[in-house]
Formats: C-alpha cells, structure tokens, sequence
C-alpha cells in the first residue's frame, strides 16, 4: 500500500487532488494535471457556478493556449473519468455562458488511501532508471488504461522557402510516422497521420491537437530557408504541461534536405531514448538507396499517393518511372509505383511492378503490404491478401492504416470476429480519420456488432457529414438489430440520391421512425430505375432484407461477373445470413475462386 494522502468523497469516487486519482472500487482514473486542477476547483466551490475565466486562470496560470477549446477538452477528461453525461448530469453541470458547477455531493475523507498502481498504470521498469519527472508524469497517463505512450507528429512548417517542398512538409512527417512507429510497438503508439495531419491542417494549437489524439507528445518540427541552406528544427512537445521536453536544429543543403528523414528519425528516436526510456525493439526500416533524387521520388510518390485522387496518382507515376529510368534497381520506387497502379485500376502494372520489386528485395519495407493491397482489392484474392498482409503486420505492428486492410481482408476469408481487434487497433492509432471511422464501422456490421457500427459509423459523420456510406452503415446495422427507428433522422440525407421526392422522404422518415423497415426496403425496390442506382450488391443487400432470397443471389452473381472483388465481403455480410449456406451461393463462390474463403 502505498503513503496515505489527504482526500476527498466526491460522489462515488474518492479524488486525490495532489496526484490527481480518481478511484471507485478497483476502477482506477489518473487525471492529467489541467484536468486535476479543474476537478479540485469545483470541488473547492461545490455548488457554486465556476465562471470559465476562472477555470481558465486557475488551470493555466502561466501558459498561453487556445483555452476556449483547451477548456472544453479539459473538462470533457474530467466528465469521462467520471462516467458523466453532459446532457443528464450527476456530477458536473454546464451554465451556458456561465461556467460549471460541481453538484455531486462532498464529503472530506480523513486519510484517503492512495489505491495500489493498477496493471494499467504500472511504472515499466526502464522508468525508474530514468530520473525524468516528465516520463513518469506521461506514464501515469490521464486515462490510467495504457501502457504505451502516444505520439502524434505533424508536418513540417514551411517557413521562408521559394520551393515546392510538399515532400518536405507532409514527407518527412509521414516516413517518422512509418518509422517510429514500429520501433517498439508494445511501449510507443504512434497516431495515424490521417488524424495528425488532419486536425494541423485546421490550423489547431498543437495541445489541442494532443489532447484531442490522447496524446503524451506530439513531434513538431520546422524547414527555415536561409539562402541556398535549410535550417532544420524539431521538437518533443510535452502535452499535459505545454513545454518541450527535447529540441534539435541543425544545417543541410539542398540535396540532403531529401535524406533529412533518415537524420531526423536517428534523433528523434535517440531523444525517446534518453527521455523516456523507450529503447528500438526493432530497428528502423530505411531505404538502402542513398541517393537524393531517389529520396526525392520516394517522398513525393507518398505524399501524392495519400491523395487518393487519379491526378494525383498519374503524376506519382510519372516521378517514379521517371526515377526508374535513372536506377531501375531500387525496390521502394517499384512498390510505389505498384500502389499509383493499384490507385489507377491497372493490375497488370501493379503485378509487374511488384513482381521485380520482389526479386530486387524480397524484404522491401511495404512489399507485402501492397501485395495484400493489390491481390485483396484489385484480384479478389482474399487468401493471398492474408498471407501477405499478416507478414506485414509482423513487420510493421504499429501502422494504422495496415490494420485497417487487414480487418477488411479477414472479413473477406469469413472471420468478421477477429477483425475486430484490428479494426479497433486502426481507430485507436488514427481516433480522428474519418476513414477509419467508416472503414471500422463497417467491420463492426460485418461482425453483427450492430450498436457498435451504428455509433461508430455516426461519429463518421460527424467528421464527414456527405458520407453516404457511413449513413447506410448505420441504418442496415439499426436495422438488422431491430432498431430501425434510431436511424430516422438519418433517412432525409439518405435518400435525395435515390431519387427521392420530398413526400418519399417524409413517408419513409415517418415509417421508419415507426419502426417499419420493410416499408423502406420495399419503397427501394419499387422502381427500376431508383434499384439501378443502387450498385449490385447493396440490391442484393435490399432484395435479402425483403425476403427475395433468388432476386438476392442473381444481384450477387450479376456482381461476381465483374470479378471476384465486387462480391469480397458478401462471405461475412449479416444481411446474407439466410442464403450464405445455400448451395447456389457455396456454387457462386466456387466458380469466381472465393471458395475457400466461403463458411461450411
């Protein structure tokens, strides 16, 4: 047991204001110390209104941040911990313009025992040897339920330059990203770049940006042209406190800015190393090609590839063949041009340009990954994708975006269950990418994990509000629960591209707040030229929900004749449980080579 420490009963919890603890039976909560500072403020003047200025005074003494938003982040850790509802509170109440008033009931506790160290807020060993008061701070993090800690990093700013340094700017962050995040999986997690870089781009203070990503730091870092020079500097920004822990400036030309990855990721890694203990499980995975301009490609080609746009993939082409005709031996700049094939619909240059990668370096660093790509969503090769997939997670534990297709290529071999964990192992590294979101609240339908992908697939919205395909997410899983009403204010933004008029929406919005789903499948198919805008397999989808189990299986068979692809996930799809075992579907499956991939 450890010291006892002064404390107080608020509500149901026992809060230790110096440590920042908040404990209920074993549940443990370790708060970050601008949530502490809050909580124990309005614990200090329980029911009394706390005017925000206050708060902000009192949590922030000495710090300039954007404290509207810092305010609002801060007080939802503190409802979170709590288990609290905005909207229906038992412990902290919101006055709009006014403040927050704290209206659980309080009573002192004497001598309040410090709760022992759960597993989840376990000191790791290498801490003690440390001696830094900023990693055991980060260790005893606010949620008191990890034993990593969380990095985001952002792109580089720009600061003074006459060139195009895209590269530079989204590059470097990306390859730290790729880098960093399979060192030591296990101890560092590092955030997907679509949330890091997303939420930079709407301009947010760094804190805020770590505090909404939950995490400990985030890397930040700036290119300053000073004549035909660079400066380079980059930071380790410590979240809970708002101060850097490490720092680092140095001088390169022009030609070494393209290789700065490889010099930033040595000392990035080595200050993770002295500051926080964090030794390299696995040794960072560079290109072996030190040439600039083949540096230059390779950047440029990532950078426009997570583009996801024709244009933007052509011109990747273009670099990288470009390149190739100078060096036609290096791995990376095949796998690369794989992936601009892939983007383009062109399979046959994808294989190709994969298969002489393979034979150049049959370990290249994003080899598997892209053939898991290419032979899931190009061929319809659910096993192949597997097999290549899971020797890139092996090789690469911690990428985001990795996990994400590897759920999706379990789904397509029938096991929706254990795509779960991946799927959620995507979201936990990329919390804000609207792409993981949809992507995950899919796999969730997938795995009939309804009120998962229905909340999931809304918080998608909420991020992107246009998705149609989050929305009917949502309703098919609502649906197949049982639950269609909760899915009716959905419907009026559902259905205007089905060619709905405004008394069809109304009429389907009423029936489906009424529960009726069957109105809305059979309002679908009551037009051939409404059900010609549905692709093949979401008719099939309808004509399974409204017990057309024949109409089901032609729609499917329809998209089978566009390749095995078009019909990947049909194997998982809770919408064909009733026809899944069948011989017509086992037959479909057979003829289109997804056999295997079918349940007995």
């Amino acid at each position: 047991m450890r010291p006892k420490e002064t404390g107080i009963l608020v509500g149901d919890f026992t809060f230790i204001a110096a440590s920042g603890e908040l404990s209920r039976d074993e549940e443990v909560h370790r708060l970050r110390p601008q949530a502490a500072r809050a909580l124990a403020t309005l614990v200090e003047r329980a029911g009394q209104v706390v005017s925000r200025a206050d708060l902000q005074r009192i949590v922030w003494p000495n710090t300039k941040v954007e404290y509207d938003l810092s305010l609002n982040v801060c007080i939802r850790q503190v409802r979170s911990a709590l288990g609290d509802d905005a909207e229906c509170p038992d412990y902290i109440e919101t006055l709009p313009r006014r403040g927050y008033r704290l209206i659980a009931p309080v009573q002192p506790v004497r001598e309040a025992a410090v709760p022992p160290t759960s597993r989840r807020t376990r000191r790791w060993p290498a801490v003690a040897a440390i001696g830094f008061a900023l990693a055991a701070a980060i260790i005893f993090s606010s949620t008191g339920r990890r034993q990593e800690i969380r990095i985001a990093i952002l792109p580089f700013e720009l600061i003074a330059t006459d060139q195009d340094l895209e590269h530079i700017e989204y590059g470097v962050a990306e390859e730290l990203i790729t880098v960093l995040a399979n060192i030591h999986p296990d101890r560092l997690a590092v955030i997907g770049k679509q949330s890091s870089f997303g939420l930079a781009e709407q301009g947010l203070h760094p804190v805020i940006i770590g505090e909404r990503l939950d995490a400990d730091f985030i890397i930040e870092g700036a290119v300053r042209q000073v004549a035909n020079r660079f400066r380079v500097t980059v930071q380790l920004l410590d979240v809970s406190r708002d101060t850097y822990a490490w720092s680092q400036s140095f001088d390169v030309n022009a030609a070494e800015l393209s290789l700065l990855d490889r010099r930033l990721t040595a000392s990035v890694t080595q200050a993770l190393q002295d500051r926080l203990g964090i030794v390299p499980n696995n040794m960072p995975v560079f290109s072996s090609n030190p040439d600039p301009d083949v540096r230059e490609a390779l950047l440029r080609s990532r950078v426009l590839l997570a583009k996801f746009s024709r244009p933007d993939a052509h011109e990747a082409v273009r670099i990288l063949k470009s390149t190739l005709v100078r060096d036609s031996l290096d791995a990376d700049l095949l796998v690369n041009l794989a992936a601009a094939h892939l983007q383009l619909g062109e399979l046959a240059d994808a294989d190709q340009a994969l298969a002489q990668a393979r034979a150049i370096d049959p370990n290249a660093r994003d080899l598997d990954h892209t053939t898991g790509q290419v032979a899931l969503f190009g061929h319809g090769k659910p096993l192949l994708a597997l097999e290549h997939l899971e020797r890139a997670i092996a090789q690469q534990p911690g990428a985001a975006d990795l996990h994400r297709i590897y759920a999706f290529a379990l789904v397509a071999n029938g096991q929706a269950d254990q795509a779960v964990a991946h799927g959620e192992r995507a979201l936990d590294l990329d919390p804000v990418s609207s792409t993981a979101r949809g992507d995950v609240g899919w796999v969730y339908y997938y795995a009939s994990r309804y009120a998962d992908a229905e909340r999931v697939c809304r918080s998608t919205l909420e991020l992107t509000p246009e998705s149609v395909s989050a929305r009917e997410c949502a309703v098919l899983a609502a649906a197949l629960a049982g639950q269609i009403h909760r899915t009716a204010d959905l419907i009026p933004e559902l259905l205007p591209s089905l060619m709905a008029t405004d008394d069809d929406i109304a009429t389907m919005t009423r029936a489906v707040q009424n529960g009726y789903a069957d109105s809305l499948w059979q309002w679908l198919l009551g037009s051939d030229e409404r059900l010609a805008r549905l692709g093949l397999v979401q008719q099939a989808r309808v004509f399974a929900l409204a017990d057309r189990d024949d109409d089901a299986l032609h729609s499917l068979m329809s998209a089978a004749r566009n390749g095995p692809q078009s019909v990947l996930f049909a194997v998982s799809d809770p919408a064909f449980a009733n026809i899944r075992n069948t011989p017509k579907f086992k037959t479909m499956f057979s003829e289109i080579g997804l056999l295997g991939a079918s349940p007995e």
